[in-house]
């Protein structure tokens, strides 16, 4: 009998690259027996949303934050203190599993759709006068994607993967890290494209928009990936501008890493409230 396999149920990963060949003969991996099957959820399957907005105040700004699995980013702490100190409209969108928000589709059609259908419908309902998406890891290169299909005033992503497809990563010599037994998994079990946030930018005709990418001065497999797309945006799309933002004495987990020394929540005033570099918000 098949058993059916989501992402979460792969066990826990660690956000430090990794021995791949050491990890392989250990337990960092929790590895299926050939009977079972993997496979991508369809539609909204497992997508889940959280409001941070009055309904009864005009939305001027709302922000859309991405968060995949276990990489999160203290929305409950500083996206509610934004909320009850500066009247933020956020939504947070979870995705419970490790496809960076893919979804299957019967009919070929977008693997991203489901989840800016999902965007849309609330963007819509609020009519906003900006849209700002942002997002950690898996979170940041769907913050990219639903961003610029959405017409995203701005976008910021956090240590964000900028390619996904297994065979892209291997061409380009990018190091192996935790998340490529994932992204194996998924091109082993369908034929979803994999858009690389290249291609996305690349192909993509809308409006110009913003993106801030941040990443930590010690994370060196995500300074690469977003060197290669802050280059290859600069050659290939006029419409998107590209820069990154390097933080100093953090790593991959840069929220966190920024949240333990009092670093997040000034950074995100910057990026949705507008405060100016330097300028510290009220305690």
């Amino acid at each position: 009998k098949k058993v059916r396999r989501c992402a979460r149920d792969m066990g826990p990963c660690s956000h430090d690259e990794v021995d791949y060949e050491e990890a392989a003969g250990s337990n960092f991996f929790q590895l299926f027996e050939e009977d079972e099957a993997w496979y991508l959820p369809s539609g909204d399957e497992h997508l889940k949303l959280r409001r941070l907005y009055d309904n009864n105040r005009p939305c001027d700004t709302l922000v859309v934050a991405f968060s995949s699995s276990n990489a999160h980013f203290d929305f409950d702490g500083s996206f509610s203190r934004l909320q009850a100190e500066e009247k933020l409209s956020a939504l947070l969108v979870t995705d419970d599993e490790m496809t960076w928000f893919l979804r299957s589709t019967e009919d070929g059609g977008d693997p991203f759709g489901p989840v800016v259908k999902l965007v849309s419908d609330e963007v819509e309902y609020l009519q906003p006068k900006h849209l700002v998406t942002f997002g950690y890891c898996r979170g940041g290169y769907a913050a990219v994607r639903a961003g610029v299909a959405l017409g995203a005033t701005s976008i910021f992503a956090l240590s964000p993967q900028v390619f996904i497809d297994p065979v892209e990563r291997r061409e380009r010599e990018l190091p192996r890290a935790y998340f490529d037994w994932y992204l194996e998994k998924i091109k082993g079990a369908t034929d979803t494209p994999m858009d690389s946030l290249v291609s996305v930018l690349a192909g993509e005709c809308g409006r110009n928009t913003d993106i801030q990418v941040h990443v930590g001065a010690g994370a060196d497999l995500d300074r690469q990936e977003v060197e290669m797309l802050e280059k290859e945006v600069q050659i290939s799309s006029a419409n998107h501008t590209v820069s990154i933002h390097v933080h100093a004495q953090c790593g991959h987990e840069l929220p966190l890493d920024l949240k333990t020394s009092n670093r997040l929540y000034p950074l995100l005033m910057r990026m949705f409230v507008g405060v100016p570099e330097g300028e510290k918000p009220t305690p």
